[in-house]
């Protein structure tokens, strides 16, 4: 701005250099010996594409500040739903999820099961849990009644490892939960959620090295 300014007092026919020139001197009239030089384009009209362009940088910008700004907000709801939830002791029951069914049988490897997208993955929420309790369900020799804490609140999830661990020995342990499953009754107790473990001897998958408990697995 400066730069065309001078360029406009210039046209102007004042000798004068702006730069030594006063507010109020802008205010009375052209000298007498200042004469209008003939004019010329001083800022040039820009070019449409070059328009164009701005606005979608513009509009970029805006979109990932948005963004950003979503997901602070996003992660400060969740913090304060958790101290909510801690505090109330309330446990939320999630959407369901629907396991594909299995189209093949190998006798070594278990069922084998048809091909899913990403975004089928995606649609399970797994996190990483902590068992805080764990005890045997009453006329049950298979099923375990655990609290696991998966960050944002602590969920009661019922498995079928009790013939493997004693309860005592799973309290502390991390392990990778599935957290939207459909809750569902075992022998009159609610599960909200799975356990992972793998193989015939229910080995619980668990992250190496230990994470933060609540931490999403993607």
């Amino acid at each position: 701005m400066p730069e065309h300014a001078a360029k406009i007092w210039d046209l102007l026919g004042v000798t004068t250099p702006l730069s030594q020139t006063s507010f109020a001197d802008t205010l009375v009239p052209l000298f007498g010996n200042a004469e209008l030089k003939k004019p010329n384009i001083v800022f040039e009209k820009l070019d449409d594409a070059l328009i164009k362009e701005f606005e979608a940088t513009l509009k970029q910008r805006v979109e990932a500040l948005a963004a950003e700004e979503a997901k602070a907000m996003s992660e400060k709801s969740e913090e304060v739903m958790k101290d909510k939830m801690k505090s109330e002791g309330v446990r939320a029951p999630q959407p369901p999820c629907t396991l594909p069914n299995a189209i093949e049988e190998d006798e070594d490897q278990g069922p084998k099961l048809p091909e899913i997208t990403v975004d089928e993955f995606a649609a399970l929420e797994l996190r990483v849990g902590q068992i805080i309790e764990a005890e045997m369900i009453p006329k049950s020799k298979k099923l375990l009644c655990l609290q696991v804490d998966i960050g944002r609140e602590i969920r009661q999830i019922v498995s079928g490892i009790a013939p493997f661990y004693a309860p005592e020995d799973l309290v502390g342990k991390y392990v990778v939960v599935i957290c939207n499953l459909k809750p569902a009754k075992m022998m009159g107790v609610e599960s909200c959620g799975m356990v992972l473990a793998a193989g015939d001897n229910a080995a619980l998958l668990s992250p190496t090295p230990e994470v933060r408990v609540g931490t999403l697995i993607r």
